[in-house]
């Protein structure tokens, strides 16, 4: 390999690091957004480099790119491999996106089509599918029957502090949403939740409450909640999950949605926009 090779490969590894640097705060923003540019930008990148540097091998343009990409991925991914889970579809874009620039170099006209045509239907299927990937890390999913028994009756409580469990909410669907005071999704979702309210407040087969998750450690009461809904304006049922009770309804994110069955059994979880989609076609249709 020649020495102004060498530097050229640098070049290249150098370049797809400060790539990378950029793609990676846009995970923070939106996941599904952030693997779809890195699809497109690494298909760039790889074409433009083999397009350039003409003198250069296409097969180590994508091994020095794809090296200096598994130096910023690899280490977090190995120290900390269940919670990088959440980005995993999102990295195989980058690497996808690679071997797609890759691809339209070394292929003729009809391969680079065939090529084209490929990438396409992986970025739709992926943007269409990864909600259900992210819905199966954070919500997990009840057994193979569709229920699931909790272990304990769960105690939540009102305003006043007084309590309430399942057996208050016999014979009807009991529907919960789960938020907290740091999440912002949660509380830009209130004016659904506010719609979801008004819409059963009269149906008799259905109860629906929204539940604040009370932290101790950041000094919050029910009234924390309470004024948070009130100072927007909303008026939605309010309860109050205390010393993380929370957890036993399998909630470990916010805002989580949790549907009772009439017999106590779990039959949902997940987001607030697919509850409505539940109950919609497993309960109001089915009287």
């Amino acid at each position: 390999m020649k020495n102004k090779n060498k530097i050229q490969y640098i070049y290249v590894s150098l370049a797809s690091l400060l790539l990378e640097l950029i793609i990676v705060p846009i995970r923070g923003i939106n996941l599904e957004l952030s693997g779809l540019i890195a699809f497109v930008a690494y298909s760039l990148f790889i074409y433009f480099c083999c397009k350039f540097f003409r003198k250069l091998n296409p097969h180590l343009v994508l091994g020095f790119t794809f090296l200096a990409w598994c130096l910023l991925n690899l280490p977090p991914r190995l120290f900390y491999w269940q919670d990088s889970l959440i980005t995993l579809w999102e990295v195989l874009m980058h690497v996808l996106g690679m071997l797609t620039g890759y691809l339209l170099w070394v292929n003729k006209k009809i391969w680079k089509f065939v090529t084209l045509l490929v990438a396409t239907i992986v970025c739709v299927v992926y943007a269409t599918n990864y909600i259900i990937w992210l819905d199966y890390l954070n919500f997990g999913k009840v057994d193979s029957a569709g229920e699931q028994v909790l272990e304990e009756d769960f105690c939540l409580r009102d305003l006043n502090g007084s309590e309430l469990s399942l057996n208050d909410f016999k014979d009807k669907y009991l529907v919960l949403d789960f938020w907290s005071s740091t999440c912002g999704s949660c509380i830009n979702s209130f004016p659904e939740v506010q719609s979801f309210s008004e819409e059963f407040s009269n149906n008799q087969r259905v109860s629906f409450y929204s539940v604040f998750c009370v932290s101790a450690r950041k000094c919050e009461t029910r009234q924390t909640g309470f004024d948070i809904i009130q100072k927007r304006g909303f008026s939605f049922p309010l309860l109050f999950s205390e010393d993380e009770s929370y957890k036993k309804f399998g909630v470990s994110r916010f805002p989580t949605v949790v549907i009772f069955s009439p017999d106590n059994k779990i039959i949902f979880r997940g987001r607030l926009e697919t509850a409505i989609k539940f109950i919609n076609k497993n309960i109001t249709r089915n009287p």
